[in-house]
Formats: structure tokens, sequence, C-alpha cells
């Protein structure tokens, strides 16, 4: 075990880390990165869903009018013209 002097709490648990990880076997390895995918994949899910706004059944999600109880667009062509608007805009974020 290696004695380790660091003038930074976060360099010393990036050294202590490193000398962790370089004793684990390689299935150890492909577990730590499954879940450094699995946390990255749900904080980007929770991202996205707090810039979500949701709003109530029976307002259309395109025009916001109202539309039938239970529905969340008022016609096709708002549902259409939403799923291109969001298309669209994951391609610019992306």
């Amino acid at each position: 075990m290696h004695t380790h002097t660091a003038s930074t709490p976060s360099l010393a648990i990036d050294v202590l880390a490193r000398d962790t990880l370089e004793r684990l076997s390689p299935d150890d390895l492909a577990t730590v990165r499954e879940s450094e995918f699995i946390f990255a994949a749900l904080a980007k899910h929770r991202e996205r869903a707090a810039r979500l706004t949701y709003l109530p059944l029976g307002i259309c999600r395109n025009c916001e009018e109202r539309c039938l109880p239970g529905e969340t667009y008022c016609d096709d062509d708002c549902r259409t013209d939403h799923a291109e608007r969001e298309c669209r805009q994951a391609r610019l974020r992306a």
C-alpha cells in the first residue's frame, strides 16, 4: 500500500481510486464501467426530465388549447407538428 501525501483531498481521492482500480480483475473493471454508464444515463434522464414541462390531460401539448378530456393533442396536425419540433430540438442538442 502506498502512502499518499496530497495537498488537496480530491487529488488523494483520485490517487486512491486509481490504486484500487489497478487491482481489479477485468470482470470487476467491466462492472465499474457499467456502473459509470448507468449513472451517466440516469443523470442525463434526470436532466431531461427537469427540462420538461407537464400539462394536464385535456390541454394540447402543442398549442395549449383545450381538447377532449384525457387527450394530449387537439388533432393530428398538432401531434405531427409537436413531434417534428421535438425531433429538431433533439438534433440541435446532440
